[in-house]
């Protein structure tokens, strides 16, 4: 037991000092986001506040592809939107729903040509 203890305090104050690794190599912006509150994260250990930070990194990225999203003209326009809808869905599983306003593909005519 007396081996234990050492052992457990060790380990905590690792855990503290990965915290503090991720509170210095956040941005503002992403420590606004989650340290903010001091008692949001304390009960976190350093495993868990890295995955709640890279869920969000994941948000951000996969936002960013759909917004971003062209049409190539050489691929199959079936892919394209497979790969849009992919992109939704992981979105959705992640707890940020996309409206449907995201999924309409622009006109083929939009460079000033009627059709």
């Amino acid at each position: 037991m007396k081996g234990y203890i050492p052992k457990l305090e060790k380990w905590e104050k690792s855990d503290n000092v990965a915290k503090m690794i991720i509170r210095c190599s956040l941005s503002v912006n992403m420590m606004r986001r989650f340290l903010s509150n001091e008692n949001n994260t304390e009960g976190l250990s350093a495993e868990e506040l890295h995955n709640s930070i890279k869920a969000h990194f994941r948000k951000v990225f996969l936002f960013d592809n759909l917004l971003k999203s062209r049409y190539d003209g050489i691929s199959g326009l079936g892919n394209h939107v497979k790969s849009l809808f992919d992109m939704a869905y992981e979105l959705k599983a992640l707890g940020l729903d996309v409206s449907n306003e995201f999924m309409v593909l622009p006109n083929q005519g939009s460079k000033g040509n009627k059709i």
